[in-house]
């Protein structure tokens, strides 16, 4: 007979404390609604810490199943969701404590679910599911749209939810990942105080367009890109990739190569065949190289237009220059070759001598780039985004001309403010991904931490630190 291996209570602690965000949460709730079938999706913050989400899908008719860690429910033909994970994930960070009430085939079933009494009874929820008949009024008391689909509603929340004029971004990023969905008739409405329809996300008018079908070793995909006319904001530069409902990785630069993107625009539409993250993030197919090599060589004579009008921005001369420094800058420290070194070692007095040479380079290397073609400096004038961010799965640093800083430093010519502004930005992206890691802006630089690189990457973007920590004393 063989051993049985159980989770530990461990495991929820873990997810509580994930890096989430609401733009990712929430999307786990509305993949699950799309794959279900609604057509449209309730998002309601009552306050007191209590947030429903509802839809008008099919329902589910086994709660069990849809609250057990690494099941599915449903049929995967044609769904996001894959993995038995995402909606868990969410629904523990998001929450203390999750009431579910689903219509499904007639009958209305209902559970509430603590995590902190799961956490401390061994994964035993101290309840059981129950169902009834799903009449119109039973349903219209339990917060339900109709006589079927669900509604979750969260209680005790563990994070703020966004409200004012921090929501208005989490509205545009929603729009902007479910821009497939919405174009096609599906409402997501949000209501925080005030209540918006969230807009899809309107692609500019484009030139040059690319628009074919790709077939990778099997796997088919559709692009579709083009330059975006002088004068037209680029909000998302790069290759937005999307898998029905939704964009699965923010615009990226992949299969673009050493060419500037700052211009170009467009989506690359993937079939079920294509494996994806379980956060529904990114791509993480094996064929990942090979789909960007059949992108590049779709839309390598578009790329060439498109350098023309992106080297007006900033010089070429200057952007060779910084992505040489930056990279020079991320090496791996380097060793001298053996050799007998003056002086003792300790214990002092036993005449031995050093055997191993010192690093020319002190400290450790960073987390390499996503492919060994090393890093590249852009630049773009949508201040949309603040003073910069990173495009890691195209290798790309993105900085924003439109910033004051970055425009002073570009007009002096100021390679190493730009360096190490570019470098603070790429450090603060990989320990947002993974907080645990404790990287290194630069191999000479082996006490740099979270905190600085986070507190230097918001100050250039005009957050006043003392207003950040103060604000943090009173939370705490």
């Amino acid at each position: 007979m063989s051993t049985k291996i159980n989770y530990d209570a461990s495991v929820l602690e873990a997810l509580e404390s994930q890096p989430l965000d609401w733009k990712t949460a929430l999307g786990e709730l509305i993949d699950n609604s799309l794959d279900a079938g609604a057509t449209r999706v309730q998002i309601t913050h009552a306050g007191d810490g209590v947030l429903i989400v509802s839809d008008d899908g099919r329902g589910c008719d086994d709660l069990l199943r849809m609250m057990t860690i690494g099941k599915t429910y449903g049929s995967k033909g044609g769904r996001l969701g894959r993995y038995g994970v995402g909606f868990k994930e969410a629904a523990i960070w998001m929450a203390h404590r999750v009431d579910i009430r689903s219509a499904a085939a007639g009958m209305l079933h209902d559970w509430q679910v603590d995590w902190d009494h799961v956490k401390a009874n061994d994964w035993d929820t101290g309840t059981d599911p129950k169902s009834g008949a799903a009449d119109a009024t039973v349903c219209a008391k339990r917060g339900l749209l109709g006589q079927r689909g669900m509604s979750l509603c969260f209680h005790r929340l563990r994070h703020r939810f966004p409200g004012g004029k921090n929501l208005q971004p989490v509205l545009e990023d929603i729009g902007y990942i479910f821009s497939p969905a919405i174009s096609r008739g599906t409402s997501i409405i949000v209501t925080n105080g005030k209540t918006f329809s969230v807009k899809p996300y309107v692609w500019p008018p484009l030139e040059n367009v690319v628009d074919r079908k790709l077939v990778v070793n099997g796997k088919e995909c559709r692009i579709y890109a083009g330059i975006v006319p002088t004068g037209t904001a680029n909000k998302y530069p790069g290759f937005s990739l999307t898998l029905h409902h939704r964009v699965i990785q923010a615009a990226t630069g992949m299969g673009a190569r050493g060419y500037s993107i700052g211009r170009v625009t467009g989506r690359v539409e993937l079939s079920d065949a294509w494996r994806i993250a379980k956060n529904k993030t990114s791509l993480v197919d094996s064929d990942a190289s090979a789909l960007e090599e059949a992108i590049f060589e779709a839309i390598e004579p578009m790329l060439r237009v498109a350098q023309m009008q992106t080297d007006q921005l900033v010089s070429a001369a200057l952007k060779t220059e910084l992505t040489n420094l930056l990279n020079r800058g991320h090496a791996k420290a380097k060793r001298n070759g053996k050799a007998g070194k003056k002086g003792t070692v300790v214990p002092v007095g036993t005449g031995r001598k050093h055997k191993r040479a010192a690093c020319t380079q002190p400290g450790q290397s960073p987390i390499p780039p996503r492919t060994a073609g090393g890093l590249t400096i852009e630049f773009t004038e949508d201040i949309g985004k603040g003073i910069g961010w990173v495009d890691f799965a195209g290798n790309r640093i993105w900085l924003c001309v439109a910033h004051q800083f970055v425009k002073h430093a570009v007009g002096q010519q100021d390679k190493a403010a730009l360096a190490c502004l570019a470098s603070s930005l790429y450090v603060d992206h990989l320990q947002r991904e993974d907080p645990k890691q404790q990287q290194r802006i630069l191999p000479g630089m082996a006490d740099v931490s979270d905190k600085f690189t986070r507190g230097i990457t918001e100050l250039l973007a005009g957050v006043p630190l003392e207003k950040k920590h103060r604000r943090s004393a009173s939370n705490a």
